[in-house]
């Protein structure tokens, strides 16, 4: 396995090391024979019936919708229940993601070629995220500045933008994330459903009443209602403020970022007019390989 040492960096220095395998982009500083490791573990996971993958691109909603399917699975009061803190397969121990009890949920912001050979042989369920890469982009910056994988780096907005755009940022290009995705489905029969975030966010209940029905769990509406309540990111932030929910997302103070603003336009105050013009360069380009809404 041939790593490739890279770096983003913006004029004052400010930025991080990557390690680079193919077209996955890797932070650095945890080093590449951990990551080798990782990734054949990765590849070897243990299938168990009822599994449920939640595929995405880092920034897309990923723990919003693995706290939706954690209150679709399981029954009860949803007031008496709490989020939860995601399994990224990607990072985690592997034994810790193993030893959840089933139905497990799994996250992961891999593309199908690097996930558990198991799982996709024997067509377990997979749900793929999507939302707007400019709003993805602005929030993958603000997660940058927070987490150790990017060393807290507080680099500047145009070169984390045009780095971002080149798919030099971990874990690599949302577009080609999306294009082997799309190839994946087109050449094979997955188990899968494709959830786009700024139609949760629009129309909830019946998008959740769509991902009840494939997984085969039975909600009423007053009770899809009750679990976008109690998901929103508000009270999910509450759960990991008030010690409930651990979360090992932490800023270099200890205080949890995990959730921001989860707003769908944000970019809108971020990007310059030069900025969007590349974007609609970039989704004219890629129109046939990414999903959209």
């Amino acid at each position: 396995m041939e790593f490739v040492k890279g770096s983003v960096r913006d004029a004052a220095g400010n930025g991080f090391d990557t390690v680079t395998f193919g077209d996955l982009v890797l932070p650095a500083r945890f080093g590449e024979q951990s990551y080798e490791k990782q990734l054949e573990s990765i590849k070897n996971f243990q299938y168990q019936d009822h599994d449920i993958f939640i595929c995405s691109f880092i920034k897309t909603g990923s723990h919003w919708m693995n706290n939706l399917v954690h209150f679709l699975i399981n029954p009860g009061p949803v007031e008496q229940m709490l989020t939860v803190s995601p399994k990224l397969i990607d990072f985690f121990p592997i034994e810790k993601v193993a030893e959840q009890t089933p139905p497990r949920v799994i996250l992961t912001h891999f593309t199908p070629d690097k996930l558990p050979s198991e799982h996709l042989e024997q067509k377990g369920k997979m749900i793929l995220v999507t939302r707007n890469p400019r709003d993805v982009l602005v929030s993958h910056r603000h997660h940058a500045l927070k987490h150790e994988f990017f060393d807290f780096a507080d680099i500047e907005w145009d070169t984390f933008f045009d780095n971002w755009v080149a798919g030099k940022v971990p874990p690599g290009s949302y577009f080609n994330f999306y294009k082997k995705w799309k190839q994946y489905l087109k050449e094979n029969n997955p188990n899968i459903i494709l959830v786009h975030y700024e139609n949760l966010k629009k129309n909830g209940v019946a998008e959740l009443k769509r991902i009840s029905e494939f997984l085969n769990v039975e909600n009423t509406d007053e009770r899809l209602g009750q679990i976008l309540d109690r998901c929103s990111i508000e009270r999910s932030k509450s759960d990991i403020e008030s010690g409930q929910v651990k979360t090992q997302l932490v800023d270099k103070d200890g205080k949890p970022f995990i959730y921001r603003k989860g707003i769908v336009g944000d970019w809108k105050n971020h990007f310059t007019v030069a900025q969007s013009e590349i974007f609609d360069t970039l989704e004219e380009k890629f129109k046939d390989d990414i999903f959209t809404v």
